[in-house]
């Protein structure tokens, strides 16, 4: 099927789903009364009714009517060939390379709290909790010693990872294989 064809297609039902509604009494109407103008000839009148219904916002109303039509009917095929776009293609591979990513970060923050002797994570005793509430709101106004920190990981680490994912379904090498 061409392009004209299910495009004509398409106008038609549009056409027919807007039959019987408020929208085409309205625009009925306003075409009447634009029609009866004593100041539009003949040979203008296409152009006259246009003009009409766009000044009084009738076209607006239609398109509107239109663009809601092709999404309740546009909405289902759109979806379902996403969802088979997907199913052809996993991304396991995507999943691997996050974990690998995920591994290098916890793996540097470890070295990094070894070489500070400072633990990752650890339980607060009962007094040091209630410093803590009762310094709540200061905390953020405090700025402790950062030099010892260095950054986790380097924005050329990171796009060397992602620049080293492969797809393994993807041909790179040789087109004839």
């Amino acid at each position: 099927m061409d392009d004209n064809t299910s495009t004509e297609l398409l106008v038609t039902a549009i056409v027919e789903h807007l039959q019987g509604t408020s929208i085409e009494s309205q625009l009925q109407k306003a075409a009447q009364v634009a029609a009866v103008n004593p100041f539009l000839r003949v040979s203008d009148l296409k152009k006259g009714i246009q003009a009409e219904l766009v000044r009084t916002g009738y076209e607006r109303k239609l398109r509107n009517a239109v663009y809601q039509y092709l999404q309740k009917c546009d909405s289902k095929p759109i979806q379902q060939a996403t969802d088979t776009e997907h199913a052809k293609e996993p991304l396991s591979h995507i999943s691997k390379a996050q974990a690998n990513w995920d591994k290098r970060i916890v793996k540097s923050l470890n070295s990094m709290c070894t070489e500070l002797s400072i633990p990752l994570a650890r339980k607060r005793g009962e007094k040091e909790q209630r410093d803590i509430q009762v310094k709540w709101t200061e905390l953020g106004g405090s700025a402790p010693d950062l030099s010892a920190f260095r950054p986790v990981y380097a924005p050329k680490d990171f796009l060397d990872v992602l620049a080293n994912v492969r797809n393994p379904n993807a041909n790179i090498g040789d087109p004839t294989k």
